[in-house]
This record gives C-alpha cells, sequence and structure tokens, in this order.
C-alpha cells in the first residue's frame, strides 16, 4: 500500500517540472495494475486542439448555413412583398387608365349626342322659319311633324291647292303632295289639307 501524500507529493514534483502527469498506476509483477489511482481534480487533461478547431469549425458552418438559409428567407419574403406591391401598383393604374377611357368615350359619346342633337333641332327650326316664309297669311296648321326625310302638315287654308307649288318652290321642299282630298270647313269656310313633301338637306359645309 501506497500512502497517498508521497505520491501528491510527486506529481507535484513533476508539474514543476513542466511535467503533467496524467494517471498513477500500481505495477504488480512487473506489470501495471491497469487502474489510474490518480484524482480526477489532479489529472492533467489533454485537449485535441484539432478536434476543437473541428468543433469550432462546425459549429460557425452550421451558424453561417442557418443565417444564410434565414437570410433567404427573409429576401424571398420581401421580393415577393414588392412583387406584389408593383403588381397592385400596375393594377391600379390600369385601372385609372381603363377609367380615363371609360370617361372619354362617355364624353365623346355625350358630344355627339348633343352635336346630333344640335343638329337635328336646328334643321327642324330652319324647315319651321322656312314654312312660317312661304305660307302665306290665310294658311293655318293644326299639326306640323318634321322628320328626318319628310314633313307632313296639316291645316287650313283659303285655296289649299296653291299650297303645292309655294312648297315645291322652296328649296329645303321637294315633291309635295296632299294625302288625301281637300275638304271644305263649315265653320271657318276654309280649305282643310293633309300634306306631305319630302326634306331637301342643305350643304352646311
Amino acid at each position: 500500500m501506497t500512502k497517498r501524500e508521497p505520491v501528491v507529493s510527486k506529481v507535484e514534483t513533476l508539474k514543476k517540472l513542466g511535467l503533467a502527469p496524467t494517471g498513477v498506476d500500481v505495477e504488480i509483477d512487473d506489470r501495471p495494475l491497469g487502474i489510474n489511482l490518480l484524482p480526477e481534480a489532479m489529472r492533467h487533461h489533454i485537449v485535441n486542439q484539432q478536434a476543437r478547431v473541428n468543433w469550432v469549425i462546425t459549429a460557425a458552418t452550421v451558424f453561417l448555413m442557418v443565417f444564410v438559409m434565414a437570410q433567404s428567407l427573409w429576401l424571398r419574403e420581401h421580393q415577393v412583398e414588392a412583387i406584389e406591391e408593383a403588381i397592385e401598383s400596375v393594377r391600379a393604374e390600369a385601372m385609372a387608365v381603363q377609367q380615363i377611357r371609360k370617361q372619354i368615350d362617355d364624353a365623346t359619346e355625350a358630344a355627339g349626342f348633343m352635336q346630333t342633337h344640335k343638329i337635328q333641332n336646328g334643321y327642324k327650326v330652319e324647315m319651321l322659319a322656312e314654312l312660317t316664309r312661304i305660307l302665306p297669311s290665310n294658311t293655318f296648321l293644326d299639326r306640323l311633324s318634321l322628320h328626318a326625310e319628310t314633313t307632313q302638315m296639316q291645316g287650313k287654308s283659303d285655296n289649299a291647292q296653291s299650297l303645292i307649288e309655294l312648297i315645291n318652290d322652296s328649296p329645303h321642299f321637294e315633291n309635295a303632295s296632299f294625302r288625301g282630298p281637300t275638304r271644305l270647313d263649315n265653320r271657318s269656310r276654309k280649305e282643310i289639307f293633309d300634306l306631305s313633301a319630302n326634306n331637301v338637306l342643305q350643304d352646311t359645309g
């Protein structure tokens, strides 16, 4: 049996000499027993520098991989958001352009309608002015219909037959004719007539 104090003293002496024992064994029959009797606290632990370096490299590699994956996911998410925002912006611009185009079409259609309406009303006013000019003062109209191609009038006159010639002589009408026989109004003693004439479109250019 070996006492602990001498062993510890020898270990301390070796440490002072720069030696670091990792264990203490007992020799029996010129052969070591194979048991490390040195306490754990006093054992010199050999650090495998290469293993530590490998561990650090592995940890760094794993960290970098996680960082790259996280960054890739972040970039992808933001790229998707940017693309969606761009699509929404383009969609909004397209809808605005479509709305403006619709407004232009509506305005054009309204302008065309107003122009056509103005032309038609102007034409009717012109035809009415012409009838006022050519019809004699002894002629009265009970009904007047101005259409695109024909003008129809019903009324009373002292000489209904003369109206045909007056209307045909006007540059605004042609082919005037009665739509039925004339008859005498007993009260006014005037001839009742129903007359139709073709309109002559005037060149406004």
